[in-house]
């Protein structure tokens, strides 16, 4: 029996050597945790580079430019592997918005650039999943990944 694949498009957007984060939860119930832009490619998307301009403004406000492939996530689970592709891209502006509401599904409740001393202040706990946290700390190192690997 074969598993559905979703693909994600997350998006690690940069302003003036700052980092863009948003608070969001998994569920009405669950606590707001930091996470990255990220959406699921959506067949009316012309590529991936128009998912991560599309997701930038439906959940942050953010008008970007997409400079770069970043990274990429697989997670095989039994019922669904995600596929999680990275862009590294640049703000070029826009308000940010601030919301706490529920949003297709989703629940933002902040979005905001932090610079990088901030950053190392936060652990792994207050982002949403590992791959979000792990995306923020290769960042910070300035870690390049060729369109070919995937880190685990």
């Amino acid at each position: 029996m074969s598993v559905p694949i979703v693909t994600k498009v997350g998006v690690l957007i940069e302003d003036k050597g700052r980092l863009l984060l948003i608070k969001e939860k998994k569920t009405a119930k669950s606590p707001y945790k930091f996470n990255i832009v990220k959406g699921t490619f959506d067949s009316a998307d012309k590529n991936f580079e128009t998912t991560a301009v599309r997701e930038s403004l439906e959940e942050a406000g953010a008008d970007i430019k997409i400079k770069r492939f970043f990274n990429a996530f697989v997670v095989k689970r039994a019922r669904q592997t995600t596929i999680q592709l990275n862009f590294l891209a640049s703000f070029k502006g826009h308000q940010l918005l601030l919301r706490n509401k529920k949003i297709k599904d989703e629940y933002i409740s902040d979005s905001r650039f932090f610079d990088k001393v901030q950053i190392k202040q936060l652990q792994r706990k207050d982002f949403i999943n590992k791959r979000a946290y792990e995306s923020v700390q290769h960042w910070l190192q300035k870690t390049r990944y060729s369109r070919k690997a995937t880190p685990n």
